[in-house]
């Protein structure tokens, strides 16, 4: 929460990506009761059941510097994605295919973007 709360001050916008869609619902959940964020408006989110056309609306929301979309929660297995909005790439589990990692950073590492990306991999003991 508080690397969020940081790159927003910092008026960045954040990805967040994890392989198992409930831990992003609960993030998603905390933020809106945490931050006061709404769904759909400062938190944004996809995974591979989501239909198209919302997949499409999300990624344009989240691209465009002047909406009010400030942090998007990516499941990994949501394909064909370009998010050059983002500054800041939050990784929170570790996958054993280092593609699947390198992919998920791409998606907001690539043509198009104009700012640096910072990485994160959030990894704790005992888990």
């Amino acid at each position: 929460m508080e690397l969020i709360r940081l790159s927003i001050s910092l008026r960045e916008k954040v990805l967040v990506f994890y392989d198992c869609i409930p831990p992003l619902r609960f993030i998603m959940k905390q933020l809106e009761h945490k931050i006061s964020w709404m769904a759909g408006k400062e938190v944004l989110y996809m995974d591979g059941k989501r239909d198209v056309k919302n997949h499409r609306s999300s990624i344009s929301s989240f691209n465009n510097s002047t909406s009010e979309a400030k942090v998007l929660l990516v499941s990994t297995k949501a394909e064909w994605i370009n998010l050059v909005g983002a500054e800041r790439v939050v990784l929170l589990d570790v996958v054993w295919n280092p593609s699947v990692e390198k992919q998920a950073i791409s998606r907001a590492y690539r043509l198009g973007q104009q700012k640096l990306v910072y990485v994160y991999h959030l990894i704790t003991s005992e888990t």
